[in-house]
């Protein structure tokens, strides 16, 4: 990805490097391959792609962290010719390695999953780290550094898999499934703002609803309902920080019914207002990115 997708250094320690992706990549082909320079968890802010790697297909929508080992080669693919916009949290292996042992014992300096499920507390922190290392990284280079290092940490105790549960089932009902849950999953990435129905969602991937359903959340571990919610939520909120202020605009052009149905969602979802969010970062943010950051590690799952 790097050829086609200019990355930005936002902070680089001995331990971390923050990196921003913008790739405006328009074509829905495969890029060449790809060598990963460092061991990296990727958070996209905006757009979807899907990452080609030892045959396998990863859908990375803002509901997902992507994880990238050092020295792996792998290509990406835009679906809807729309580009993406990441944030990219690179690790020395020596980092990786000590989350590992502090999470499992494990001396391994690779991650072992592809991807995880991000749910709004890691994510609404990783989207603050970005504006803290755009605006005051260097300055607050401890605090960026531990809250990072601490993100990454959080995220890769989330990884214990929904793939675990597909051992019993026959290779070929496995991947029917994976694939079902793929599409469904890129069909609402680059369609979320539009009014979806579980049936136009099934009709579309050729399903029925109650398997599309049934499947889904199996394999992705939440609900379609919950799943589209979040992409709708995560595109508020960077809407929200890039300064958009007209809530009722905002909720009609990212899928949701009103004003106030955007309103409360927002709140239920990340603990705060869209005006907090977009309000500068101050040194008690900070100090409450690291409170959420060591409550339960389940919440990422």
């Amino acid at each position: 990805m790097s050829e086609l997708a200019p990355h930005t250094v936002l902070f680089r320690s001995n331990s971390v490097v923050i990196r921003d992706y913008q790739c405006c990549r328009r074509d829905r082909g495969l890029t060449d391959e790809t060598l990963a320079p460092f061991s990296s968890v990727a958070i996209p802010r905006r757009g979807v792609f899907v990452k080609h790697v030892d045959g396998e297909s990863v859908v990375a929508d803002t509901n997902h962290a992507i994880f990238f080992n050092c020295g792996e080669t792998y290509r990406v693919s835009h679906p809807y010719g729309c580009g993406d916009r990441v944030t990219e949290f690179g690790m020395m292996p020596r980092v990786v390695s000590d989350i590992h042992r502090s999470l499992d014992g494990r001396e391994s300096r690779r991650f072992s999953q592809t991807h995880c499920s991000l749910e709004a507390a890691p994510y609404l922190v990783a989207r603050h780290v970005f504006r803290l290392a755009v605006h005051d990284g260097p300055a607050d280079a401890v605090a960026l550094e531990e809250i990072a290092l601490r993100l990454v940490g959080r995220i890769t105790a989330g990884t214990t898999g929904l793939r675990d549960k597909r051992s019993r089932q026959r290779a070929a009902t496995s991947r029917a499934h994976d694939e079902l849950a793929d599409a469904v999953m890129l069909l609402m990435a680059g369609r979320y703002a539009e009014p979806l129905t579980l049936d136009l969602i099934a009709a579309d991937v050729h399903s029925s609803p109650f398997h599309l359903c049934r499947v889904f959340k199996t394999r992705v571990g939440r609900s379609v309902h919950r799943y589209l919610t979040q992409l709708r939520l995560r595109a508020a909120l960077e809407r929200v920080v890039q300064g958009e202020r007209c809530l009722t605009r905002l909720a009609t052009e990212v899928g949701f019914s009103s004003h106030s149905h955007l309103s409360h969602a927002f709140r239920r979802e990340f603990g705060t207002t869209p005006s907090a969010v977009r309000a500068p970062l101050t040194a008690g943010a900070v100090r409450q990115m690291s409170k959420i950051l060591t409550g339960p590690a389940a919440a990422v799952a």
